[in-house]
């Protein structure tokens, strides 16, 4: 479209409107695309609001779908030693001390099933470099892109399991 300077002339599917109603188709159109300009600033914002909730959270956010990590936030990544890019993919068992995992299968496996089972317990895992770490976990059943997954909130314990132990001892 191309108005010339000094004359009611504009080109392309416009031309034949004049004065105002060409303002109003005009402006008609502009208004429309101020909402989809308006529904991508909200989309924005609330993708910010989303990073900001998960990168700033106190506890290590993870989604697991099909035994593997879909979704990490980068204090759960930090907790096990790794980047969440790293962990994008890995089965999330890896994660788990070895002598617990058969207890953590089939926990998830009921809990996708959609039976009873605790949605909060501790529990030992494994860090990149080896070292077992202690956590408690908030855990439940979520649709993500249209599937069920397992989402959870983890917290680290190991010193206050260590202050336990030293209390059982003393």
């Amino acid at each position: 479209m191309r108005i010339e300077k000094g004359k009611e002339r504009v080109f392309g599917k416009y031309e034949n409107l004049r004065g105002d109603d060409m303002s109003k188709t005009m402006l008609k159109k502009l208004k429309g695309g101020g909402r989809i300009a308006g529904s991508e600033r909200r989309l924005r914002e609330s993708e910010g609001k989303y990073r900001t909730l998960t990168e700033s959270s106190l506890t290590g956010i993870f989604i697991h779908q099909d035994g593997k990590y879909v979704f990490v936030n980068d204090r759960f990544a930090a907790m096990h030693g790794y980047t969440a890019q790293e962990l994008l993919g890995k089965e999330h068992l890896t994660l788990i001390y070895p002598d617990d995992r058969e207890a953590v299968r089939q926990r998830v496996s009921k809990r996708a099933m959609g039976q009873a089972v605790p949605r909060r317990y501790e529990g030992r895992r494994l860090r990149k470099d080896g070292e077992t770490i202690w956590c408690e976990m908030m855990v439940d059943r979520i649709e993500y892109r249209g599937k069920p997954a397992i989402m959870g909130n983890i917290v680290g314990i190991t010193e206050h399991k260590r202050a336990e132990e030293g209390q059982d001892e003393g």
